[in-house]
């Protein structure tokens, strides 16, 4: 799933590069929240 993020090939504009790298990071954060309050309240 990371390399669907990041490919330089792909992203000749540094800017976009990070831009997607940026994005992913967020999502990876997201998904890792959810994931923790999910256990968190299937625990509770």
């Amino acid at each position: 799933m990371r390399r669907l993020f990041c490919c330089p090939q792909s992203y000749p504009n540094p800017v976009a590069f990070l831009l997607s790298e940026y994005i992913s990071k967020l999502v990876y954060q997201t998904l890792d929240i959810l994931a923790q309050t999910h256990y968190t309240m299937s625990i509770s």
